[in-house]
C-alpha cells in the first residue's frame, strides 16, 4: 500500500503492525527513549546483543539440478 493511502486501510490488524520495523531503528529509538535512565544503556545493549547468533559455519546449498520441461503433454 502506498504511504499516502494509509489512512484508508481498514484492517483491524493494522494496530499491531510495528511502525519501526528495522532492529538498527529499534535499538535508536529505546536508546533516544531511555537515555535519562541510569543503566538502560547496558540493558538495551545487552536486549539487543546478537553475539550468540553467529554460526560458526554454514551449512552448505544445495546443488543445481537441470529439471525437465512440462509442457502439458506426454
Amino acid at each position: 500500500m502506498q504511504p499516502e493511502h494509509a489512512h484508508l486501510d481498514m484492517n483491524y490488524g493494522i494496530h499491531e503492525e510495528p511502525r519501526v520495523s528495522s532492529d538498527a531503528h529499534i535499538k535508536e529509538v529505546a536508546h533516544a527513549a531511555m537515555k535519562h535512565i541510569p543503566g538502560a544503556t547496558k540493558l538495551i545493549n545487552a536486549t539487543f546483543d546478537k553475539g550468540k547468533w553467529k554460526k560458526p559455519f554454514s551449512l552448505p546449498g544445495k546443488r543445481h539440478i537441470n529439471q525437465a520441461m512440462h509442457l502439458g503433454w506426454g
